[in-house]
């Protein structure tokens, strides 16, 4: 891996507990360790935590909630005891081009507010402390399994930063075994990309890197086509769904090896 890069693999215990809660509240989705998990069911967690699972996305009705609950976690304080900058934290989320008024209304904001107190009872449980004992044993697992795969995400991310550049200047991975493994949620604080996922998937990794590159160049342009086929849910902001569409064709270019020497003609070319 480039010495100049910055591709990391841990566990974030505050994530493991939001998924932890989850699965006690009956979470089930792609579990990629389903049998192992199975001893881990039936603690007792805040009623809170059921709140996540709704039902604007039949195919992932835990979406939108619980990618909020990890966004969330960057704006509590150090401890996360407390919110730190709630006001900050209801910007980004109203500001937010992939979800629907109904996803961020007042019952959203009435709701989440109890976040701090119910994750700091789920990390204060002894049924969660062995769970996360459990977690860290499996990740190391993974690390060794995808030396190899990591190594090699580490340079491709390194070669787009070196060819791109952009705001993103270190990637941190945050897989967790209860996760669904089709449902990739990422966060950008500062200079760090924050991925979270069920497994390793380089395609989507490098996906998400390319989209605070791809997102600056598209405030010139409003003609570039929108893929059809998009989810609803990134078809509600035509300027949105425009990115998600160059950036997938871009990914799916740098990994047949054919890195565009100028984005913009890139795009132009779409």
């Amino acid at each position: 891996m480039s010495d100049c890069f910055f591709l990391t693999l841990t566990t974030n215990p505050s994530l493991s507990a939001i998924y932890y809660a989850l699965l006690q509240c009956g979470y089930e989705y792609h579990l990629p360790e389903r049998e192992a998990l199975e001893r881990f069911r039936g603690g007792d967690v805040p009623v809170f935590f059921r709140g996540v699972k709704q039902n604007t996305c039949e195919v992932y009705p835990y979406w939108p909630r619980a990618a909020l609950l990890e966004s969330a976690l960057f704006y509590l304080t150090p401890d996360h005891r407390e919110w730190a900058d709630f006001p900050a934290f209801r910007a980004r989320v109203m500001n937010a081009p992939n979800l629907t008024p109904e996803e961020r209304n007042d019952d959203l904001w009435q709701w989440i507010r109890e976040f701090p107190s119910a994750l700091q009872e789920v990390l204060a449980s002894p049924a969660f402390r062995e769970y996360l004992a459990w977690e860290i044993t499996w990740l190391e697992a993974q690390k060794a399994l995808h030396a190899h795969s990591l190594n090699a995400l580490g340079d491709l991310l390194a070669e787009c930063n070196a060819r791109y550049g952009g705001r993103v200047k270190r990637v941190q991975l945050w897989l967790n075994p209860i996760k669904c493994v089709n449902s990739a949620d990422y966060h950008i604080h500062g200079d760090t990309l924050f991925y979270c996922s069920g497994t390793l998937k380089a395609e989507s990794i490098l996906h998400e890197f390319l989209h605070p590159i791809v997102h600056p160049l598209m405030a010139e342009r409003e003609d570039l086509p929108a893929d059809p086929a998009l989810d609803p849910s990134y078809t509600a902001d035509p300027r949105y769904a425009a990115e998600e569409t160059a950036v997938r064709r871009l990914t799916s270019a740098i990994l047949k090896g054919e890195f565009p020497e100028d984005l913009p003609t890139f795009l132009s070319s779409l």
